[in-house]
């Protein structure tokens, strides 16, 4: 999805999608579709397969499982759409998609620990979606906590999703205006 609108932009289509007789809403999720639907089929993809390759067991259920991924996945998809808009070319969303993913990862805690980091970077990890992600699978994988332990934890994932969505609407009504 990083590359999305920057895509249609590089090849000159940006204005013929524009032209159509549809809602800017209407066509930021007509690009998310395809993105979301690949991250929720790999994320169940690898709740189904490191049981199976590895000896890590899922100790939890799957539709608090489910509910994150599809929640981690929305969040990513509206990332890369928010960058796309404001990208001029494939070049430029694919190096602003890596300015923002490897802080998340390096953030998120798999690393290293969250509560080893200063005091801003942890409040800067509590907004990130990666984190609450990682926190999930370790509850359901390792855990095998409960649904209401799990759920508070999507939360977060699904605010950081509507941001990022909200942002990519506003920032392709400004641009094309």
């Amino acid at each position: 999805s990083v590359q999305a609108i920057a895509r249609e932009r590089e090849f000159g289509t940006y204005d013929e999608l524009m032209a159509l007789p549809m809602r800017h809403w209407e066509i930021l999720l007509g690009k998310s579709v395809p993105a979301f639907c690949v991250g929720l089929f790999n994320g169940m993809l690898y709740v189904v397969m490191i049981p199976l390759v590895s000896d890590v067991p899922f100790n939890g259920s799957l539709l608090p499982m489910l509910a994150a991924i599809m929640a981690f996945s929305l969040a990513i998809t509206g990332i890369g759409l928010a960058i796309s808009t404001v990208s001029q070319n494939q070049q430029q969303a694919f190096l602003g998609g890596f300015l923002v993913i490897v802080p998340l990862m390096l953030l998120s805690g798999y690393a290293s620990p969250v509560d080893g980091m200063p005091r801003w970077l942890q409040l800067v990890a509590a907004v990130d979606p990666l984190s609450h992600m990682l926190t999930v699978s370790h509850a359901l994988f390792l855990k095998g906590l409960p649904a209401s332990a799990v759920l508070p934890e999507v939360v977060p994932i699904l605010g950081v999703a509507i941001a990022a969505l909200a942002l990519a609407l506003a920032l392709m009504r400004m641009r094309h205006e």
